[in-house]
């Protein structure tokens, strides 16, 4: 019984786009992205608050970082990760890596 599986029907499609807030080291959202993938699917990861744990995100993933989950900064996201619109901002912070 995997993550994917407990998500329903998100195994069945070949891309994967998880919505995020501060995540953790056994955050639900970074074991269904490292099964995905593994599974050969792309996977999107769209930061909705602070960016601080962005460097949990697993490589290989598309990260857009939102910052709050508002109407408009969620359609900016999907604008972004569907080509309509290429993201120009920049990060305010400086992470760790």
């Amino acid at each position: 019984y995997t993550t994917l599986d407990k998500l329903g029907e998100a195994g069945e499609y070949d891309t994967l786009v998880i919505g995020a807030q501060a995540l953790t080291e056994g955050a639900l959202e970074l074991s269904a992205a490292r099964e995905a993938l593994a599974a050969g699917k792309k996977v999107a990861v769209v930061m909705l608050s602070a960016p601080y744990s962005v460097n949990l995100v697993p490589e290989g993933c598309i990260t857009v970082c939102a910052y709050t989950m508002t109407i408009a900064a969620v359609a900016a996201a999907i604008d972004v990760l569907t080509g309509k619109t290429q993201a120009t901002g920049k990060m305010p912070v400086v992470l760790p890596e």
